[in-house]
């Protein structure tokens, strides 16, 4: 079993009383269940274009350089023009492959930009410890021989608040910050003894789990009301039976929000009922 996951910036929302917010998430499933994925990822790529190796992103405009230094502009221009297909294409791909949807969303509340540039390690190691302790439930649950977490290279180049959230559920069964994992230390669970890393940009899988953020981030921005639906409420809603917990306990079990009593944790429940049916 692997959760593959990647992480947004937190939202800028710097000139506003709202506060922000910080995404950590993706995908869990077995060997056979990701080996479904990279297939399909691959054949999906193939339908739009003669190369199936070029890297795709939620935010495909984060990728013009990169095509651009392989001097593949023409593919990139094609790609974009096509990316509400593509995106489509392999949220129903995640759904026909059976794996199982986990997000982590982090509240940052009462921030400014200074002072959530500060604590932004802080922030990161509770958002993934948030996630990593439901993936910790999920292989409680299934048993299986070896448990693997795959994160895209880190922000900055700098692994170190995944490494010591990790090391500490692994040895010690808790959190940093004191909290418990309920279901007992990593190591007793066939985790492995480390967090495994990949540029996006390199990993099928990778891609796949920006795509899950992606979409969860802009359905963040519809539930609390400062955007009007779009793709990315469509691509929930292709995907949301594959979230942890479905129908009706998505949220807390496979969209985990911190801190969960709070008016954001409440409109993102009235929109998994308003938007997506669950």
């Amino acid at each position: 079993m692997k959760w593959v996951a990647d992480n947004s910036e937190a939202f800028s929302r710097w000139k506003t009383p709202i506060p922000d917010v910080l995404l950590i998430g993706g995908f869990v499933g077995g060997e056979e269940q990701l080996l479904c994925l990279q297939q399909k990822l691959f054949q999906i790529k193939g339908h739009y274009s003669e190369d199936p190796s070029f890297p795709v992103k939620w935010n495909f405009k984060d990728l013009k350089k990169h095509f651009k230094k392989a001097g593949r502009r023409d593919l990139y221009t094609r790609l974009l023009g096509d990316s509400d297909n593509w995106r489509s294409a392999m949220a129903e791909a995640i759904v026909e492959c059976e794996v199982w949807l986990v997000v982590s969303c982090l509240l940052c509340k009462g921030m400014g930009r200074e002072s959530l540039k500060s604590t932004r390690t802080s922030l990161t190691t509770a958002a993934f410890s948030n996630g990593l302790q439901r993936i910790a439930m999920q292989a409680k649950d299934q048993s299986p021989r070896v448990v693997e977490v795959l994160l895209d290279w880190p922000d900055k180049g700098q692994p170190e608040p995944f490494n010591d959230e990790y090391k500490s559920a692994f040895y010690l069964g808790k959190s940093l910050s004191g909290v418990k994992y309920h279901a007992g230390p990593l190591s007793t669970l066939g985790f492995s003894d480390a967090v495994g890393y990949c540029t996006m940009t390199s990993s099928g899988l990778l891609q796949f789990a920006d795509l899950v953020v992606g979409a969860s981030r802009e359905f963040v921005d519809v539930a609390e009301g400062r955007k009007q639906p779009g793709v990315g409420i469509d691509v929930l809603q292709t995907m949301v039976s594959r979230f942890r917990g479905y129908p009706s306990n998505i949220v807390g079990r496979g969209f985990v929000v911190s801190p969960s009593r709070s008016p954001i944790a409440d409109r993102i429940k009235e929109g998994f009922d308003t938007y997506l049916g669950a």
